[in-house]
C-alpha cells in the first residue's frame, strides 16, 4: 500500500497510514477502535510521534 504525500495535509497523511495499520493486520469493530486510538494518541497535534 502506498499513501500519497504531496500536496495532502500532513493529518490526512497519517490518517491514511493510520488506516492501512488497520486495514492490514485485519481488524474491525472495537479492535480497530482501539487500535485507531492508540495510533493517534502515539502522534501529537502537529503530526509528529510523541515523545515517549
Amino acid at each position: 500500500m502506498a499513501v500519497a504525500l504531496r500536496g495532502r495535509p500532513w493529518s490526512a497523511v497519517v490518517a491514511d497510514m493510520i488506516e492501512g495499520v488497520v486495514v492490514a493486520n485485519g481488524l474491525s469493530g472495537a479492535k480497530a477502535d482501539r487500535a485507531r486510538a492508540a495510533l493517534w494518541l502515539a502522534v501529537d497535534d502537529s503530526g509528529e510521534l510523541a515523545a515517549a
